[in-house]
């Protein structure tokens, strides 16, 4: 099925310039999106749209990718486009997202999925996630030392793992979850 989606993204990508567009000698060195594989179609119809809208042809152009509500079921592949800065993955069927390869990642939105597993970027980037309404149970956030607003109500949430070190994150909504013990005592900035 992934070779299948090639020739679409090749002719949304054509329709809008293709590799006649920029400067040949810089988009030497850059990755072609009509060059990735992606397994679930509604995934890849949202980053052809989004290159056709925004006249991206390269990887490294891609920053922001708004897939919310597209009827996703697996974002397998999201690890080739390392230059996302803005995720939105918002009420879909996503049961998993492996972001930790997307290293310049500030902001996560994935709420109303059914998400179980989420694989987060370490580093100072990652400043805004929003996992509400999803099936988490644990959830780690050791790496994130960036981390400003974080959400994630309406979880079965039991246990979060993370560092002492919170000094930036000033807003935090973790209510109807199954959390005993809050253990935010470290954040020293929530109001």
């Amino acid at each position: 099925m992934r070779n299948a989606l090639l020739p679409l993204i090749t002719l949304a990508l054509l329709g809008c310039g293709g590799s006649d567009s920029g400067n040949s000698a810089t988009n030497a060195t850059k990755t072609p999106l009509i060059s990735l594989s992606f397994n679930d179609v509604r995934f890849a119809e949202c980053i052809a749209t989004e290159a056709v809208y925004n006249k991206i042809e390269y990887v490294e152009d891609l920053h922001h990718l708004n897939c919310t509500g597209t009827g996703i079921t697996s974002v397998w592949g999201l690890d080739q486009l390392t230059s996302l800065t803005s995720l939105e993955l918002g009420y879909n069927q996503l049961t998993e997202i492996d972001a930790s390869n997307l290293s310049k990642l500030e902001r996560l939105n994935a709420e109303v999925n059914v998400l179980t597993q989420v694989s987060l970027p370490d580093g100072e980037r990652l400043t805004h996630l929003d996992l509400d309404e999803n099936d988490l149970t644990t959830l780690d956030l050791t790496g994130l030392k960036g981390l400003t607003e974080f959400t994630a109500t309406h979880n079965p949430l039991t246990r979060i793992d993370w560092r002492n070190e919170y000094t930036k994150l000033s807003q935090i909504n973790i209510s109807n979850t199954q959390l005993t013990s809050d253990g935010f005592n470290h954040c020293s900035k929530l109001v």
